[in-house]
């Protein structure tokens, strides 16, 4: 839920301010215009790239993979100049909820506890975004960059936008096939 009702507050900050950080930090990106955010919802992939259904079919994997795909929180569309064809970037907001959850400790502090024994919450300013991209969102950011390639959208980058009440860290990923 948290992360829901944030996903906003992370799509505004690309309106405002993600193109000139993401010029620069992709700089195959300078010039774009035209820019649009693409909302989108759960993308079945729809083949495999020729190198990686080569590496898998010997062993049989094909057939036991089930149903694959992937859902972008949005996918930004660039116009670049002299080109007809835009170029997409995925993108995918995580946030950190900052809060613990409390129970009543000695002379009445709360102290964090893994479980709450009422349901109390207490704030914990400060709590930091993880120092490198965990796997699992590298793991999903490349899936997604996957499957929108397989219908046909050439992505090549996925912006990783780590929002907090405090600070939104920005990290590229490049598409990597291996």
């Amino acid at each position: 839920a948290w992360g829901t009702q944030h996903e906003a507050n992370s799509r505004m900050l690309v309106l405002t301010q993600l193109l000139p950080v993401l010029q620069r930090a992709v700089p195959a990106l300078s010039g774009a215009q035209g820019v649009t955010v693409l909302q989108q919802g759960f993308l079945r992939l729809q083949s495999l790239p020729q190198e990686l259904y080569a590496a898998l079919q010997p062993h049989g994997a094909i057939a036991a993979l089930p149903a694959l795909g992937a859902s972008p929180d949005d996918l930004l569309q660039l116009q670049m100049p002299g080109d007809t064809d835009p170029v997409y970037v995925a993108l995918e907001y995580k946030t950190t909820f900052p809060f613990v959850p409390a129970r009543p400790g000695k002379a009445g502090k709360e102290t964090a506890a893994v479980q709450p024994t009422d349901g109390a919450y207490r704030y914990e300013g400060g709590k930091k975004s993880p120092a490198k991209l965990l796997p699992m969102h590298y793991a999903q950011m490349q899936l997604q960059m996957l499957t929108l390639q397989s219908m046909g959208r050439p992505v090549q980058w996925c912006v990783h936008l780590q929002y907090t009440v405090e600070k939104t860290e920005v990290r590229v990923v490049p598409f990597d096939m291996e």
